[in-house]
């Protein structure tokens, strides 16, 4: 009785072998060559979700549905409509004195808060942000600048450990100023704006509940401006105590 079950099972394995067979043999290098470089190919711009590049590739795949007689699965056809929300930083500026810096240029945004308007902050240097550079000084409801090595691998889980720790002592608003150069400066903000510029895509319809506190990067020398001090002397003053500069103003709309 056990060798007949054995042999049931491999000739229903046979016969699935023979089906894959069928089917894989139709796949060619000529026809996989032809098809992938016209899915992958410049003239789709990338494919990103909702964008024309990504509807031509769409329709490309539907019409070869059609053409290998593919029963069309949805209501007659080979689409199955749903709906996409996309939200994006519409315009985000911060105001120092009577100096004003725009969004990717000396500071970049990155999170999804809104401020409905201009919100004035006092800003204080917290050093590297570490729990013991907060005892020293008070950021409640504060803005706050924290000292960071250069980034050279992925930016989010960084940059919102610093957000949320900023906010457990108070902060109203983060600052992240990085050791390098200006050079390093808009790297950063090069790789940012290739993330956030085209939005953020959800199924669920972006609601007050949704938005999350992010935070500005800025250009080491807006901060020499800020705080009246070199780069240099901000490094060497991390982790002591914090200096109380003029008021500033950290916008987004």
């Amino acid at each position: 009785m056990l060798v007949l079950v054995l042999s049931s099972d491999s000739m229903l394995l046979g016969q699935e072998n023979e089906i894959a067979k069928t089917y894989g043999n139709q796949i060619t290098p000529r026809n996989l060559k032809e098809y992938l470089s016209i899915i992958a190919s410049d003239a789709l711009e990338g494919r990103k979700t909702g964008t024309r590049g990504q509807k031509m590739a769409a329709a490309l795949i539907a019409d070869f549905y059609r053409e290998i007689g593919l029963t069309p699965p949805v209501n007659g056809g080979y689409y199955q409509p749903f709906e996409l929300y996309s939200s994006s930083v519409e315009n985000a500026y911060v105001k120092i004195g009577e100096s004003s810096y725009d969004n990717y240029g000396d500071v970049t945004y990155f999170g999804s808060e809104e401020t409905l308007g201009e919100v004035p902050q006092d800003i204080v240097f917290v050093g590297r942000g570490k729990e013991e550079d907060y005892k020293q000084v008070d950021v409640s409801n504060k803005a706050v600048v924290v000292l960071i090595p250069v980034l050279k691998g992925p930016l989010s889980a960084t940059f919102r450990s610093l957000s949320q720790t900023a906010r457990d002592k108070g902060a109203a608003v983060v600052f992240i100023l990085t050791e390098g150069i200006p050079e390093d400066y808009r790297s950063m903000a090069d790789r940012i704006r290739a993330y956030t510029s085209a939005g953020r895509l959800s199924l669920k319809k972006p609601g007050s509940e949704s938005l999350s506190g992010g935070v500005f990067v800025i250009n080491p020398p807006v901060v020499e401006k800020i705080f009246n001090i070199s780069l240099d002397k901000l490094k060497k003053a991390a982790g002591n105590a914090a200096r109380e500069p003029d008021r500033v103003k950290p916008v987004k709309k």
